[in-house]
């Protein structure tokens, strides 16, 4: 079968092409006020992500995360009353919601505890604004119970 041209030329292109920007609603808990602002505005900045609520400790994300039921959950790894424990709550009380440990080095150690917790992504504070978008992305694309999210092997 031969394909026509003309202006359906891009048609099966656009059928398979990923969406530009995904819809996604984002709870951000991280304990410093300058770095909860300044990811909360990038994220603000971009298309179809919406920032639910900012907490700034794990009860306060923990409530949020039960309350609000978000699409991606960005926790810090080292806030006050541990990011594991966020993390872990969050998955338990809001199962739909995909969490990326944020923190602010690569430490070993603490990405096994976050991936234990049930976080599915680690941002280093500091990564470069695509990074952090394409990792929100991801995550909200990925996120238990989404119809984009596919069972592992």
């Amino acid at each position: 079968m031969r394909a026509s041209r003309g202006s359906g030329d891009n048609s099966l292109a656009a059928a398979y092409a990923e969406p530009a920007h995904v819809q996604a609603r984002i709870l951000i808990a991280e304990d410093d006020p300058i770095v909860r602002e300044a990811l909360a505005a990038l994220i603000r900045s971009e298309p179809g992500l919406e920032v639910v609520h900012a907490a700034a400790d794990a009860d306060g994300a923990i409530a949020a995360a039960t309350a609000e039921l978000p699409d991606v959950a960005i926790v810090d790894v080292r806030m006050p009353g541990g990011g594991a424990l966020a993390a872990r709550e969050i998955r338990r009380l809001s199962p739909g919601t995909s969490v990326i440990a944020f923190s602010g080095s690569n430490d070993p150690g603490t990405m096994p505890e976050m991936q234990e917790a049930g976080a599915s992504g680690y941002l280093v504070k500091g990564s470069p604004t695509e990074t952090i978008l394409a990792s929100i992305e991801e995550a909200a694309r990925s996120r238990p119970g989404s119809q984009s999210s596919s069972p592992g092997p």
